[in-house]
């Protein structure tokens, strides 16, 4: 004769649990409940237990378990809630207080139920099998029933899941601190990621971080800093094989640009806004097609290892500081300068001003070239004198 439990329980997921389907959204998402288990709670030591205890989520076993039994029968009634049937027989007698739902590796405990205090869910008896039939909702998760060998086994397949924060000094933590949707996307502060992980909020890491994708970042971007005040702002040592830069660029450290050495090949840094170097500058084979300005101070001295060319007389080249090249200086336009000291020619098609001049290659000028320190140069005599 059977004594039928038909009360629908309200079970707390464990951490075990929660942990399970996790694990179950990473591997396929699916989980199996196939045992049910029976406990008289925690004894008082006079034999007949006590009065039930509050269930939590930490819990990983049942108080006074006395039974466990395989699932005899499960029926779906709703996507998220479903009936489950177990049999206790033998010659056990107890007081249920506690129900507990366990995994197919038997060792699991997913779910519990615990009575309230000075209160029981039935009585096991020897004379009687106790036939518990309870309705469990899983709220987050939709339920499917497999039937594997002619036995029934219960199989949860995830929605979405989520987990609320920890609690802190006796306030509750956030809900949906972290949240998984059907597709297996992760959000954190936020219950529609629309990414693989979608996080709101600050992202805080002391380890190295990996992208082998693309990295789009919307707002500021720093390194080095925690305040950036541009799109990217680096406090440091930046290295790039190739650097391109769109817009405005500001650096107020040094700035070594090793391009290509290939004669002819396309330059690996291109500039398309203006470049401002407050430092030093290196630099092999760079392209801009704005504004360069190197230095911040009328003192600054800037060296180049190799060739400067103005290709257009619209555009002359104009430094405002004392030039040192160790190579040729070539200008489709005028030179202005206050200081020039060139170790190879000097080309210009335009005009060369300059406070004082040294030489030590050759000199070819299509126009005048005037220093103000004392010597002017006419291209059509080949030579310099006072003027």
């Amino acid at each position: 004769m059977a004594n039928p439990l038909d009360n629908p329980l309200a079970p707390i997921i464990t951490n075990a649990g929660n942990a399970a389907i996790i694990e179950s959204l990473q591997e396929g998402g699916t989980i199996n409940i196939t045992q049910v288990a029976l406990g008289d709670g925690k004894d008082s030591g006079d034999g007949k237990g006590n009065d039930g205890y509050v269930a939590s989520e930490s819990i990983s076993e049942l108080a006074g378990e006395k039974q466990r039994v395989d699932v005899t029968d499960i029926t779906v009634l709703e996507h998220d809630q479903l009936r489950i049937t177990a049999i206790f027989s033998g010659e056990e007698e107890y007081w249920v207080r506690e129900v507990g739902f366990y995994l197919d590796d038997n060792q699991t405990l997913f779910a519990i139920y615990v009575s309230e205090p000075g209160t029981a869910l039935a009585y096991k008896s020897k004379d009687f099998d106790l036939s518990i039939e309870f309705d469990l909702s899983l709220g987050v998760m939709s339920t499917e029933t497999v039937t594997v060998e002619g036995k029934p086994e219960f199989k949860l397949t995830l929605n979405s899941y989520s987990l609320n924060g920890v609690d802190k000094d006796g306030q509750p933590g956030p809900e949906h601190a972290i949240y998984v949707d059907q597709d297996g996307k992760t959000g954190i502060g936020t219950t529609a990621p629309a990414a693989g992980l979608d996080v709101v909020g600050t992202v805080h890491g002391t380890e190295k971080a990996t992208v082998d994708g693309q990295l789009l970042v919307k707002g500021r971007l720093g390194v080095g800093t925690d305040d950036p005040q541009a799109p990217l702002q680096v406090a440091g040592f930046l290295q790039a094989e190739s650097l391109s830069v769109t817009s405005d660029a500001t650096f107020s450290g040094d700035l070594d640009i090793q391009g290509t050495d290939d004669e002819g090949a396309d330059a690996k840094t291109i500039i398309s806004g203006n470049l401002t170097v407050e430092q030093t500058v290196v630099s092999v084979n760079t392209l801009s097609e704005s504004d360069v300005r190197f230095g911040n101070e009328d003192g600054d001295i800037v060296r180049i290892a190799g060739v400067i060319r103005s290709g257009s007389s619209d555009a002359p080249v104009q430094i405002n500081a004392p030039v040192q090249t160790a190579g040729a200086l070539v200008a489709g336009g005028a030179i202005t300068a206050d200081t020039l000291d060139v170790e190879e020619d000097i080309r210009a098609e335009g005009a060369i001003r300059a406070e004082s001049v040294t030489i030590e290659g050759g000199l070819v000028a299509r126009q005048e070239m005037q220093v103000e320190g004392g010597y002017r140069y006419n291209p059509m005599k080949n030579h310099m004198y006072p003027p």
